[in-house]
């Protein structure tokens, strides 16, 4: 590549009907000023270049980790979707499972209830039979009693006086 030296370093052969030595070297040192600003100029474009190229690389990785975080973060997303509709139907059955066992248990404790207190009222009217049955015996005992006393007071058997030491 040619260099901004290279044209200061030139020199050229004389020639007799050659260009103006004084306006060659003029427009030579136009050239070089104008030559260093471009080769200036390029290596600040291609300085420029690479740091832009450098971005562009880390714009790609950026992006591929980020495209990357989306794909994870999609996938986490999914995955945890799915565990908590399986954790949820999980729930739903135990607590379908648990309902059932609550409704059998009431179910039977109901059943055994009922049938206490059929027992219950069976010994109760059965308690009533008896206590009926016993009161009326002794009714008849006292309704006996009576009117054998009477008779027996009437006949002169007993007085009032032996039914008081009899009782005693």
């Amino acid at each position: 590549m040619l260099k901004p030296v290279d044209i200061e370093t030139v020199e050229f052969r004389k020639a007799a009907l050659g260009y103006s030595q004084s306006e060659v070297d003029e427009f030579l040192d136009k050239v070089i000023v104008e030559f260093e600003l471009l080769c200036k100029e390029n290596v600040r474009l291609n300085d420029k270049v690479s740091i832009l190229e450098e971005n562009i690389e880390n714009y790609k990785n950026l992006e591929e980790t980020l495209k990357n975080s989306i794909v994870f973060a999609e996938k986490s997303a999914r995955e945890t979707k799915y565990n908590a509709e399986q954790g949820a139907e999980q729930i739903i059955r135990d607590a379908k499972i648990k309902a059932a066992d609550i409704l059998q248990d009431a179910n039977k404790k109901l059943y055994e209830l009922e049938y206490k207190a059929i027992r219950l009222k069976n010994e109760y009217d059965s308690f009533k039979a008896k206590l009926r049955l016993l009161l009326n015996t002794e009714m008849e005992i006292l309704s006996n009693c009576d009117l054998q006393f009477e008779n027996d007071f009437e006949n002169g058997e007993e007085t009032p006086e032996d039914v008081k030491e009899n009782m005693q």
